[in-house]
């Protein structure tokens, strides 16, 4: 069997075993930094209604309110509101969202993350052998594992948002 097609059976992986580790990072996640899933759900779910409120509902309101001959003060005043509330939704967003920018709020729970993962090798590190540790193989696994988990739970991370 050539090299190519055993990387390529090593990477082809079944649903089952990808939806297994993808709970797995999600619920590291949740243990480490507790409501950031949610908080950055309902940063998604806000985010959608920033933007149907933005394009659709206002635009739909002030067109129906012409259309139907309401006074020019009613129009502007519904509109003032949906202009506070869309601020009000910036503001908000702006600080939780990890998308716009890194915040520190996601900073923050990066670093909770990145302090439960630590823990987590350290634990699994203690119960190995020594001969573990005597083993370059196993020894260069270990450091990648701890130099590369983060990026990987902050990927899986990054899919759930988007």
């Amino acid at each position: 069997m050539t090299m190519k097609k055993q990387n390529k059976e090593k990477k082809k992986q079944k649903p089952k075993v990808v939806l297994k580790n993808l709970l797995f990072a999600l619920q590291i996640i949740h243990r480490a930094a507790p409501g950031f899933l949610l908080v950055s759900g309902v940063c998604n779910l806000l985010n959608g209604f920033r933007s149907a409120l933005t394009n659709v509902l206002i635009l739909r309101y002030v067109v129906n309110a012409v259309q139907t001959g309401e006074d020019f003060a009613t129009i502007a005043g519904v509109v003032l509101i949906c202009f506070a509330v869309h601020l009000g939704l910036n503001l908000l967003l702006n600080y939780f969202s990890p998308w716009n920018h890194p915040t520190i709020y996601t900073r923050e729970n990066r670093q909770k993350i990145r302090v439960y993962l630590d823990k987590m090798l350290q634990e699994k590190a203690r119960t190995l052998d020594l001969a573990a540790y005597e083993d370059p193989a196993e020894y260069d696994n270990y450091f990648k594992a701890r130099e590369n988990s983060l990026d990987h739970i902050m990927a899986v991370y990054w899919c759930f948002v988007q």
